[in-house]
């Protein structure tokens, strides 16, 4: 193949001078130029001739640039001006004077996840900015066309240019075996040139550029870019987590999932992916969709059961880590209640309740009267990293049966219904605390570690449940939003107050009180709370009806927290696979 001649611009653009050339590519070539109106420099991006001369591509690149240019997002690069002169096409836009990610990456190689993270969110948030403003999607993402500026802002660039990535220049460049763009980070819908692509190829890849931050490796570099589409159809790479020590397993799991074969296996929608994202960078559990089943680019982990310290038996060799499940329960459930008759309540006082907040008051009952705690340890469940069951609720759980110090182990197995149980008293502190997303981390953790179909069945509806009553959580703060500019009512602690919203983020109200002046008038108070610290019962009626599973399930959990019980016990029965567990909170003495 003869190399691409090179470019020379042979254009003047009115009121700007042409300085220098910043860079070159099979596409276009940069230049950095001088707007003397406004004494400003700025960077002009000349199309090349071969790829804006077919009929038709020039305006569609012109339209794509006009629906960049009415976006208003910091982290999107500023397109001032578009037009063709002398029969070539050019784009004016900001001048970044800082690198770009390829250029940090060339020089420093992998980075510290938590660095990555910081990168990739701006990125992100740009892409969902277009998409849901303009329904406009990237197409050609890449380290190259990511810039950090002098003041630390990411700013995206190329949105213009997203049309030369469109399937008909792929398919086209692919049957002339001419492909001279960058396939390291193509998305594989795509590689398959005749599939239309929307923001999912966006997702893709991000999460490439996310792998290249933290493993310092490109993905796939085969010799030529047509192999590489090839290997985005048909190949997975490592595990991040396997080449990468110390790497949060939060961050190897939106990589697997920005990076899925599907379109549709990836993320529903921005909104989502930045959440997940969010929370990776914060080293906090991400779930895991119980409702994709595709195959991602990302080998998946091998499954490794997490082990809990458990006390050492008297005498005798340890059990053998080969004896099924069914036998080891009723074993280890006598020596549990030996043992933890002894010290179970010291280490329960001092070990397994966690501390309070210090950001979250104190929940104040109706009554003095303490609240119960179970003193009879639980059955240890199949999966030891659980939480012991009733260490931090508000009711007790029933106590499960268990069997004398001296008595054998039984020799019959377990139920599904049995070992389900015991994993639902696990997961029911979280829960009550209304921590949804940590107890559907936990159900996602049995996941990993499959034995009887029917419990999987189980525990996949409650990971979905669970998955669902976290959203319904997010609706609490959303109503809030709706209501901004508004005066509302919010009832806290026995009191009413009349106040206006002014903003919402984060969980955290800013609102302003109108104090009434004793000679007249009034005078505006600014205050602010979060959410979280009001009344349970308060945040039940800001969540509204309780018209999926997933709502009830919310509501039964604030108003456990509240200890109004028949008004859980009326939300409990209609939250599915937890009804049973939820109820015997509700009915326990």
């Amino acid at each position: 193949m003869k190399p691409a001649p090179c470019y020379r611009v042979r254009m003047r653009i009115n009121g700007f001078d042409i300085l220098d050339k910043i860079g070159e590519n099979p596409i276009a070539t940069v230049w950095k130029a001088h707007q003397a109106s406004l004494n400003r420099d700025v960077a002009i991006k000349v199309f090349k001739p071969a790829f804006t001369n077919l009929p038709g591509e020039m305006d569609a690149i012109l339209n794509d640039a006009r629906a960049v240019a009415r976006l208003k997002h910091p982290s999107i690069l500023p397109i001032f001006e578009a037009g063709v002169e002398t029969s070539t096409g050019y784009l004016i836009m900001d001048l970044v004077a800082g690198p770009t990610l390829f250029r940090i990456l060339h020089s420093k190689g992998a980075m510290p996840w938590k660095d990555a993270m910081r990168m990739i969110i701006p990125v992100a948030e740009a892409l969902e900015h277009a998409w849901t403003t303009a329904n406009l999607s990237h197409r050609g993402l890449k380290p190259t066309n990511i810039f950090l500026d002098t003041d630390g802002i990411i700013k995206v660039s190329d949105f213009g240019m997203a049309r030369l990535l469109a399937p008909t220049h792929l398919s086209r460049a692919l049957q002339s075996r001419t492909l001279t763009i960058t396939t390291n980070y193509c998305s594989p819908e795509q590689a398959s040139c005749g599939v239309q692509t929307d923001f999912h190829t966006d997702m893709y890849s991000l999460g490439a550029i996310l792998y290249h931050l933290v493993t310092g490796q490109l993905p796939f570099t085969p010799a030529t870019p047509i192999d590489t589409l090839e290997k985005h159809r048909q190949e997975k790479l490592p595990n991040p987590c396997e080449t990468v020590s110390g790497l949060h397993r939060s961050v190897e799991m939106v990589i697997s999932r920005l990076m899925m074969k599907g379109p549709d296996d990836r993320y529903p929608n921005w909104a989502d992916a930045l959440t997940d994202l969010r929370k990776a960078a914060a080293g906090t559990p991400v779930m895991r969709s119980t409702s994709t089943t595709g195959v991602s680019t990302i080998t998946p982990l091998p499954p490794v059961r997490l082990r809990a310290t458990e006390p050492a038996a008297p005498s005798g060799p340890p059990p053998s880590a080969g004896v099924p499940a069914w036998i080891r329960i009723p074993a280890w459930l006598g020596l549990c209640v030996w043992f933890g008759l002894v010290g179970y309540q010291s280490y329960h006082d001092a070990e397994m309740t966690p501390p309070a907040s210090p950001n979250l008051p104190t929940p104040v009952p109706p009554s003095s009267a303490p609240i119960p705690q179970p003193r009879t340890p639980p059955p240890p469940t199949r999966a030891s990293h659980l939480p012991p069951a009733g260490t931090i609720t508000d009711k007790p759980a029933a106590p499960s049966p268990v069997t004398s110090p001296s008595s054998p182990p039984e020799s019959s197995a377990p139920s599904a219904n049995d070992i389900v149980d015991n994993i639902i008293a696990g997961i029911l502190p979280p829960l009550l605390r209304g921590e949804f997303e940590l107890a559907a981390a936990l159900i996602d953790q049995e996941l990993q570690f499959p034995q009887l179909p029917e419990v999987d069945r189980k525990l996949t509806e409650m990971g979905t449940l669970l998955n669902e009553a976290a959203r319904a959580m997010a609706l609490i703060e959303a109503e809030f939003r709706s209501k901004t500019g508004q005066v509302v009512t919010i009832n806290n602690r026995k009191q009413q107050q009349q106040v206006t919203i002014r903003s919402v983020k984060d969980g955290v109200v800013d609102a302003t009180i109108d104090d009434p002046l004793p000679g007249g008038g009034t005078a505006v108070r600014l205050v602010q709370f979060k959410i979280a610290q009001l009344d349970p019962e308060e945040q039940a009626r800001w969540l509204g009806n309780a018209d999926t599973p997933g709502k009830a399930l919310v509501k039964c959990a604030l108003f456990l927290r509240a200890r109004n019980f028949p008004q859980a016990r009326q939300f409990a029965a209609s939250t599915g696979p937890l009804a049973p567990l939820l109820l015997k909170q509700v009915d326990a003495p």
